[in-house]
C-alpha cells in the first residue's frame, strides 16, 4: 500500500494519550490512567491545562463505553440500535443514495459487506436480504456479539475494535451508523485514524457509508472536517457532501431526479428543518466515501 498517498491527519496526540484512549474504548480505563488527573502534580500552567483537558475527555470516553456495555447485556436496546422496521426504511434509502453518488457497483453481483457497530444487527440483516451483499455484523465486545446472536442468529458476526482494525482490501461495502466513538466524542485525530483504517479495509472501488448525528454536539465528530480531509487522501476517489438521513429516506420516491434532486432537497432541508424542529434539533448526516479503483 502506498502510504505516501495518505493525508497527514495525525496531529496533536502523544503516544501516551493514544494508548489510554484505546484502553478507554476497550472498557479498560482505570480511575486515573497514566496519572492524568489534575491531582497528578503538574506544576506548569500549560501542562496542567493540557492534562486537565485530556482527563475530561478520557472520562467522557469511558462513560460512553460503560453506557454501551449496559444495554448490550440484555436491557432495552431499542433506543440505541435500529429495529427491523426502521432498518427496512433506511436500507433502500442507503442503497439508492450510494447508487446515485456513483458507488452502485458495491451492490452488483455477489459482494462482501460489513456493518461496524451493528447493535442488534437489523440493518445488516435487511441489507443482506434485499441486496447481493453477504453481510457481516460486528461489535467491539462479547456482550455486543451476544446481542447480535440473540436478535439475528443467522447473521455472521465478528468482534472488531476500530482502534486496531487492520483488514486490507476485504470489503465492497462498509456501513458505520451512530457509532459512539464518532457520535459521543470529539477527538478528530482518532476519528480520522479509524476512517483511514476503514478505507484500507475497502476493496478498490468499495464504498464506506458513515452515518452520524450531532445529538451530543460539541462532543461528536467534526463530520465536515473528516469529509474535507479525506477528499485530499490519495486512496479515496470521492467523498460526498453531508446529506440528511431524513432527506434520503423521503427522497426514494423521487429518485428519477438523480443527484441534482438530492443536492437541492438536502440544501432546502438543512435550512428549513432547524427552523421547524428548533435550534436543538440533532441532525443525522450521511457521507459516502468511495475508494479509488485499481
Amino acid at each position: 500500500m502506498d502510504t505516501k498517498s495518505r493525508v497527514p491527519y495525525q496531529v496533536g496526540l502523544d503516544q501516551e494519550y493514544r494508548q489510554v484512549i484505546c484502553g478507554a474504548i476497550s472498557g479498560q480505563l482505570q480511575n486515573d490512567p497514566a496519572g492524568l488527573s489534575p491531582q497528578s502534580g503538574f506544576s506548569d500552567d500549560f501542562g496542567f491545562l493540557l492534562k486537565w483537558r485530556k482527563w475530561q475527555k478520557l472520562k467522557q470516553i469511558n462513560e460512553v463505553a460503560k453506557w454501551g456495555r449496559e444495554w448490550q447485556k440484555g436491557g432495552d436496546w431499542s433506543p440505541h440500535s435500529s429495529s427491523m422496521a426502521q432498518a427496512r426504511l433506511l436500507v433502500p434509502a442507503y442503497i439508492e443514495f450510494v447508487r446515485v453518488m456513483g458507488g452502485g457497483g458495491a451492490f452488483r453481483g455477489e459482494r462482501e459487506g460489513l456493518d461496524l457497530g451493528a447493535g442488534a444487527g437489523c440493518i445488516a440483516a435487511v441489507l443482506q436480504s434485499v441486496s447481493t451483499l453477504r453481510m457481516t455484523a460486528s461489535e467491539w465486545n462479547d456482550d455486543g456479539l451476544n446481542l447480535i446472536h440473540r436478535e439475528n442468529p443467522d447473521l455472521p458476526a465478528r468482534l472488531i475494535d476500530l482502534t486496531s482494525f487492520d483488514d486490507q482490501q476485504k470489503w465492497d461495502f462498509i456501513l458505520c451508523r451512530e457509532l459512539y466513538p464518532f457520535t459521543r466524542v470529539n477527538s478528530f485525530t482518532d476519528q480520522a485514524e479509524m476512517v483511514s483504517r476503514i478505507v484500507d479495509a475497502l476493496k478498490p472501488g468499495g464504498v464506506f457509508l458513515l452515518v452520524g448525528s450531532t445529538a451530543s454536539f460539541p462532543h461528536c465528530a467534526d463530520y465536515d472536517l473528516l469529509a474535507d480531509t479525506f477528499r485530499k487522501d490519495g486512496r479515496v476517489r470521492s467523498v460526498s457532501s453531508i446529506f440528511l438521513e431524513a432527506v434520503l429516506v423521503r427522497f426514494t420516491a423521487y429518485r428519477f431526479l438523480g443527484r441534482f434532486g438530492y443536492v437541492v432537497t438536502n440544501a432546502i432541508a438543512r435550512v428549513l428543518l432547524p427552523l421547524v424542529k428548533g435550534r436543538k434539533w440533532a441532525a443525522i448526516g450521511v457521507i459516502a466515501f468511495q475508494k479509488r479503483g485499481t
